[in-house]
């Protein structure tokens, strides 16, 4: 299934997507030690996984999101829900553009 990965990035996130032959979309999260402290990881963490949970219906289908955080300032007023959105769609687009084999 490795092989068959996209990815979507900007300053925030790398999204990676490949399909799961599931009717509805799973999400790994990865937090480097680069990023901080476990306190500041764990609040990343839960950003991210704040941002899937309530917008599930505006994500693709059918498809494992991985998200890996990158360093940067991850104030409160960082949008990573349209972030997470953005990069969902545009590395699932590829994903189904990718030709098998």
């Amino acid at each position: 299934m490795l092989s068959a990965r996209c990815s979507a990035s900007d300053a925030l996130l790398v999204v990676y997507a490949a399909g799961n032959e599931l009717a509805w979309t799973r999400l790994g999260v990865s937090v480097g030690r680069r990023i901080g402290q476990a306190v500041r990881r764990n609040y990343i963490r839960r950003r991210i996984r704040e941002a899937f949970r309530r917008n599930k219906s505006e994500l693709p289908s059918g498809v494992d999101l991985v998200c890996v955080a990158r360093q940067a300032d991850w104030t409160r007023k960082t949008d990573v829900r349209s972030s997470l959105i953005r990069l969902a769609i545009q590395a699932a687009a590829r994903w189904k553009r990718k030709p098998l084999g």
